[in-house]
């Protein structure tokens, strides 16, 4: 299956209950926000290099939490 780098796709769409807008800004994009597995570090000069590994967050092992724990609900 060919990927989506020529010619994305987005979609935008209102959010308008205050509880899934708080779960939004809340829970998912600070869990974005906080993600460094596989961050770089930009020099000054342009070149990237990895940065430390020490224990950060890792969003996609968090929405896998989260959905096992939904799940058993």
């Amino acid at each position: 299956m060919p990927g989506n780098l020529n010619r994305p796709c987005r979609s935008a769409f209102p959010v308008n209950r205050p509880e899934i807008v708080k779960r939004i800004r809340d829970e998912i994009l600070h869990s974005y926000l906080h993600d460094e597995v596989g961050a770089r570090h930009m020099s000054k000069d342009g070149s990237y290099s990895a940065k430390s590994r020490r224990a950060g967050a890792d969003c996609q092992a968090w929405f896998l939490n989260q959905r096992a724990i939904s799940a058993l609900r």
